[in-house]
C-alpha cells in the first residue's frame, strides 16, 4: 500500500484463537519484512495491527504518513542484531558437582561444600565481568541498544542484547562478535550474534517517534 515516498507491507490476516495459525501468520509476515529488508529500510509496526480492509490500510498510511515517516527514519540504514552469553553447556554440567561422600563427622563433605561454593563465586564474578565487557565493546558498533537482560549463575543467561547496527557496520561487528566467541569459552560462558533482523526491538521506540 503506498502513499507518496511510503509503503506500508501489508500481509492478510485471518487471526483467530488458533495459536498455530497466528505462529504462521507471524512467520510469513517476518519473511516478507526480511525480504524487503534485503532491498531498503523497513520499520516494523508492531505485530497485531491490523486494517479492516485495503482502503483502512491506505487512510492509515495517509493520517499516520509523518509519524512512520519518523519511525522510518530513526532506524535508517540499519538493521537489528542480538547477542546472547550464556554459560556453556560443559559449564553449565560441571557447576554443581556432587563433593564427594561424606568423611568422618562430615568434615570432609563441608571442607568440599566451602570450597564448591567460593569457586562459584569466583566464577559468577568473572563471569559477570566478562558479560559486561563484552556487551559495551559490541554496543560500540550500534546505533542504539535495547533489552540488556542479565541473569547470572542461576538461570545461566548472562546477556540479551539487540543492537540496532549500520549497515555498513554489521560485518566488522560480526568479526568482532567472533572474536568474542572464542575469548567466552574461557569463563566457561558461550556467545551467540543473530541477524541482520528488522529491527524489532526498536519498533516501539521507532513508534512513538512525532
Amino acid at each position: 500500500v503506498r502513499h507518496r515516498d511510503l509503503a506500508l507491507l501489508v500481509s492478510p490476516s485471518g487471526l483467530g484463537a488458533d495459536p498455530d495459525a497466528a505462529a504462521t501468520e507471524v512467520l510469513r509476515h517476518d519473511a516478507l519484512l526480511a525480504a524487503h529488508l534485503e532491498a531498503g529500510d523497513v520499520a516494523p509496526i508492531r505485530f497485531g495491527a491490523a486494517a479492516a480492509s485495503p482502503s483502512a490500510a491506505s487512510d492509515l498510511l495517509r493520517w499516520e504518513a509523518r509519524r512512520l515517516a519518523a519511525a522510518l527514519a530513526a532506524v535508517a540504514g540499519a538493521v537489528e542484531f542480538a547477542v546472547r552469553i550464556e554459560a556453556a553447556p560443559e559449564a553449565a554440567e560441571r557447576s554443581d558437582p556432587e563433593p564427594g561422600a561424606p568423611g568422618p563427622g562430615g568434615g570432609a563433605w563441608l571442607r568440599a561444600r566451602a570450597s564448591q561454593r567460593r569457586r562459584a563465586s569466583v566464577d559468577e564474578a568473572v563471569r559477570r565481568r566478562f558479560a559486561e565487557a563484552a556487551a559495551s565493546r559490541l554496543a560500540g558498533f550500534a546505533r542504539r541498544t535495547a533489552s540488556p537482560r542479565r541473569g547470572g549463575a542461576v538461570t545461566g543467561r548472562w546477556l540479551d542484547l539487540a543492537l540496532l547496527v549500520p549497515r555498513d557496520a554489521a560485518a566488522e561487528l560480526a568479526a568482532d562478535a567472533g572474536r568474542l566467541a572464542e575469548e567466552a569459552a574461557s569463563p566457561g560462558l558461550a556467545l551467540r550474534l543473530s541477524g541482520p533482523w528488522p529491527p524489532y526491538s526498536f519498533a516501539a521506540a521507532a513508534e512513538g517517534a512525532r
